[in-house]
């Protein structure tokens, strides 16, 4: 039996060969245009997102204020607009205090180094002692830390402290103020924010990250 081949010419192959290859070449120009078209919307996207809540270390506490008579330890009255004029670390102290009070300063100097704009920064200690801490004792207190230091003295402090979600033992008239037991809790705010960013544990490193990332948002 004799059996019959079909062979392909050589110059059809080649057609084809060459048409894969266009098509091949097509779709990858197609996809490479694509890519480069997307490029300015992915980083619109990433400056995007380097300013959303979900990109900034604190909590965010929005709740309203409440309405307390503040005085600076050098007897001025101060309110909750003359802190958001900067960026202003808050937290609450006494001076009598021997363990989380001298930790929380050495965080607000460390803060103060790294933090890139920290000459227009401002770093504030809130009394939990107002019976013994008269503004002439906060100012004794805050003045050899420098002067970008304030002490803030605060009338109604409970409902204050309801406000900032800042848990307190032991405070009463009649108990040794060294008994007062709180959190080092670091309050931020920023002229960029209408709420306050929170960070319970006091984290260095979270609050000078947000200060940065604010300042590069307001710029």
């Amino acid at each position: 039996m004799i059996r019959s081949f079909s062979i392909m010419p050589v110059s059809i192959k080649k057609s084809k060969v060459r048409s894969t290859l266009a098509v091949v070449i097509g779709i990858s120009l197609l996809v490479l245009t694509v890519i480069i078209l997307s490029i300015p919307h992915f980083f619109s996207y990433v400056s995007a997102s380097l300013i959303s809540d979900e990109s900034l270390w604190g909590f965010s506490l929005s709740r309203p204020l409440p309405v307390v008579t503040m005085i600076s330890d050098k007897r001025e009255p101060i309110s909750w607009q003359d802190l958001r004029q900067q960026p202003t670390v808050v937290s609450f102290i006494f001076t009598r205090c021997r363990n989380i009070c001298p930790l929380t300063v050495q965080r607000y100097q460390k803060i103060q180094s790294l933090a890139d704009n920290d000459k227009m920064m401002q770093f504030v200690f809130i009394t939990l002692d107002p019976e013994f801490d008269t503004p002439e004792r906060l100012h004794d207190f805050v003045s050899p830390l420098g002067e970008h230091y304030l002490g803030v003295h605060v009338e109604k402090l409970p409902v204050l402290l309801n406000a900032f979600r800042q848990p307190l033992t032991g405070l009463s008239p009649n108990v040794d103020a060294l008994d007062i037991s709180h959190t080092g809790a670091i309050y931020l705010f920023h002229p960029a924010r209408q709420d306050i960013l929170v960070y319970p544990s006091g984290s260095v490193e979270a609050v000078v990250r947000d200060v940065s990332l604010l300042g590069k948002n307001r710029t």
